[in-house]
């Protein structure tokens, strides 16, 4: 059950093709959402036409102003503003789902009895729905975290009261529901630790890589330069600025050669920082840089298949893992990943030995281990007599076959 496809992006390829993987067999129940955001912004546009201004807001907007970063300094009246919309969009701004879907599961259920309820959030609000769904018709409830939520770090910050009633509601359904299921084990970890949900009542279940995106007879690499390419969006903490300070180091001591690198961006940039814009326009680096602000994912997949080192930006985060990460390993090239050395994802490269982890702030470090892949590629070492990655756990068949698992224990008790 979700919402109807008129509320997607216009260029999401990725939720489409996902779609047009769902059997026949399954039953896909689609429902309108009320987005408080929209009403308020068709509200405002009312206003504005009366003052002969232009405005226009659409579903689109919608979906994609949370990537939108907020401005720093507001005035009281922006305070307010924001603090009226948080208050409206709560706990996330799907709220408005919550009695479609609800009545559309009810009136599913009474004709085809299930025997688990599965909620996966983000967004938070169909964990509500599932609670509700369950106390009606007495089934388990199975909560899937795929990203943190209170223990976020990149969370935007919301009125203190707003705060309280978050971190209530999420203790609320954790300890209502029957299982939750976590992406990391850091994330597991948090809930034991910090909900003090039992053990028991908790397992990781990771995002994974699908064989059949790599089943295409991608051509050999194209270029002869060492080539790093990033796949996905650039935005808030996930900026690329002391990356590209560590290149321009290199390449300002000439221990790296223009005609000899390529960096592949491949994804939109939403940050506003005047130094990475520099940087972008930095002589030296403009000849090396390549960005797409979006590609299709065959596409993209084959960019990664050329390229001869995967990087990943994941500042300032200890629980959550980006889905990236597990395509970069399927193509068994090596990973350098900005982010924290003791944090969900450096301690699964470590643990894995899929590359390396480098605090994003350490732009020496960063310089040193990009200057020693470059080195070993021009040798011709590179991934030469390298082991292969084991990452069978991490196929989303036998992924599937242990949430499967989980259903059926449950189902049973």
């Amino acid at each position: 059950m979700t919402i109807h496809e008129k509320y997607f992006l216009k260029d999401n390829e990725g939720d489409l093709k996902i779609l047009s993987q769902i059997p026949d067999s399954i039953d896909v129940l689609r429902t309108r959402c009320f987005f408080i955001e929209r009403f308020l912004g068709l509200l405002n546009r009312k206003v504005l036409k009366k003052k002969k201004i232009k405005f226009q807001i659409s579903n689109s907007d919608i979906l994609k102003s949370s990537t939108k970063e907020r401005p720093k300094h507001k005035s009281k009246t922006q305070k307010l503003k924001d603090s009226v919309t948080d208050l409206l969009s709560f706990p996330d701004k799907y709220v408005g789902w919550i009695p479609f879907a609800t009545w559309s599961g009810i009136k599913f259920l009474r004709k085809k009895p299930v025997d688990v309820i599965y909620a996966v959030g983000k967004p938070w609000t169909g964990f509500f729905v599932g609670y509700v769904l369950k106390l009606l018709f007495r089934k388990p409830l199975v909560i899937d975290f795929m990203d943190p939520w209170i223990a976020s770090t990149w969370r935007p910050s919301k009125a203190s009261l707003l705060e309280k009633l978050q971190s209530f509601l999420e203790k609320f359904i954790v300890t209502h529901s029957d299982f939750l299921i976590a992406n990391t084990n850091e994330l597991a970890q948090d809930f034991v630790e910090r909900l003090n949900v039992p053990e028991k009542k908790v397992d990781v279940l990771t995002c994974g890589y699908d064989d059949a995106d790599f089943a295409y007879d991608f051509f050999d690499k194209s270029n002869h330069s060492f080539t790093i390419t990033h796949t996905g969006s650039f935005y808030r903490r996930r900026n690329p600025k002391n990356f590209l300070k560590a290149v321009k180091i290199l390449l300002d001591k000439g221990l790296i050669l223009p005609d000899k690198v390529v960096i592949n961006f491949i994804g939109s940039m939403s940050i506003n920082d005047a130094g990475l814009n520099e940087l972008f326009d930095d002589p030296l680096l403009k000849k090396i840089i390549h960005q797409e602000s979006w590609v299709p994912h065959k596409q993209a997949i084959e960019y990664l298949w050329q390229s001869d080192v995967l990087l990943v930006v994941q500042p300032g985060t200890y629980l959550q893992i980006p889905a990236k990460l597990y395509e970069y390993v399927a193509l068994q090239k090596p990973i350098i990943a900005l982010a924290e050395e003791n944090g969900a994802v450096g301690n699964i490269i470590r643990r894995e030995g899929w590359g390396e982890t480098i605090n994003n702030d350490n732009i020496e470090k960063i310089g040193d281990v990009l200057h020693n892949y470059y080195k070993e590629y021009i040798s011709g070492n590179l991934n030469k007599n390298k082991q292969k990655y084991n990452i069978e756990a991490y196929n989303v068949k036998n992924l599937a076959k242990k949430l499967g698992n989980i259903f059926q224990r449950l189902s049973q008790q």
